[in-house]
């Protein structure tokens, strides 16, 4: 009974340490999620204005390029 025991529970530390790992890694999977559904900086600038209305185009583009790239 203990070994079957063990064996679960270190069978699901393993699963856990590995989708830990998964995750931790998961910018090179997500680095083209806003291109992917089709949101592009030019989309984005109206609302973008709307929210933020004392920044300048420039400013707007470089917040945008700031939150949205990870590289």
């Amino acid at each position: 009974m203990k070994k079957k025991l063990f064996s679960i529970l270190l069978v699901l530390l393993i699963v856990l340490g590995l989708s830990n790992v998964v995750l931790a890694h998961g910018d090179e999977h997500t680095r083209d999620f806003h291109s992917m559904l089709g949101f592009d900086v030019a989309e984005m600038i109206p609302w973008m204005k709307d929210m933020h209305p004392n920044m300048s185009e420039e400013e707007i583009n470089e917040m945008y390029r700031d939150c949205h790239q990870n590289e």
